[in-house]
């Protein structure tokens, strides 16, 4: 472990490249996640878009955590490895929950209109919203606490947690997406083409499993790895916080681009 260590010292490029990355998604990330909160409450559509609000402030969260190893890192490169630790775990779980959470809503939505209405009556958004904090926070804290504490549950939940985790939200994600996909690829009455909210439907489950499947889940396997080797190769961490920038991006792009009328660029 210790030569692992010493190797990140010495390699400059990876330094660089994560500078570049944290510059990048600072640029980027926090005017897109305004964007998306400020179209959601000018359009009122705040109580229905709870798990996309959400989840653009889950993102900003993040922003804070890359500016902060961005400051950290110039003043001590070396240190802040435990905020870095810290920074996967958490955007690695919340986000494909926040993710699980919307194709779950979406499935109802689609496949079960009927229950659509119980979504209000118990509070799923809020709950759902509610529950990707209580879960991504102490899952991030426990992962940087376990490496100092040497318990054996603390080991097996760090090298076994977040990956099984993964796993669950894929599943849900996976079964939902199909469903809700099957469901609107089938042509209205007499052969009428779906209507727009069906197509937009289709194109949020669509992109949603496309985030997933190019970013979260590399990073999870990759994760996984790492964790099994105790370390956190100095090869594999960029690549793991890029992808997970790029996700924290591209959420807020895709939602815009399905409410064109909230960023012009993006209607043309």
């Amino acid at each position: 472990m210790e030569s692992a260590n010493m190797t990140c010292k010495r390699n400059s490029v990876q330094l660089a490249f994560m500078y570049l990355n944290d510059i990048v998604t600072l640029l980027v990330g926090p005017p897109l996640a305004a964007c998306l909160l400020w179209h959601s409450f000018k359009s009122k559509r705040a109580r229905l878009d709870v798990l996309n609000i959400n989840l653009a402030l889950f993102h900003t969260c993040q922003y804070a955590l890359s500016a902060a190893h961005f400051i950290y890192a110039l003043i001590w490169p070396e240190a802040p490895r435990n905020l870095l630790r810290f920074m996967l775990v958490y955007a690695q779980t919340g986000g494909p929950m926040s993710l699980c959470l919307i194709c779950v809503e979406r499935y109802v939505a689609v496949v079960r209109p009927t229950d659509y209405p119980s979504l209000e009556r118990y509070r799923f958004r809020e709950l759902g919203a509610a529950v990707v904090w209580l879960v991504s926070v102490p899952t991030a804290v426990l992962s940087v606490l376990s490496v100092k504490v040497p318990s054996w549950w603390m080991q097996l939940f760090r090298r076994n947690g977040p990956f099984f985790l993964m796993m669950i939200m894929m599943v849900l994600l996976w079964r939902s997406s199909s469903a809700v996909a099957q469901t609107l690829r089938r042509s209205g009455p007499g052969g009428a083409a779906p209507r727009p909210a069906k197509r937009r439907a289709y194109f949020t489950v669509a992109a949603t499993s496309s985030v997933t499947l190019l970013c979260y889940i590399p990073v999870a396997s990759m994760m996984h790895v790492n964790r099994k080797s105790s370390v956190i190769p100095c090869l594999l961490t960029p690549l793991c916080v890029a992808l997970l920038s790029a996700a924290s991006v591209v959420h807020p792009v895709l939602y815009l681009y399905t409410h064109r009328r909230a960023l012009p660029v993006l209607a043309s």
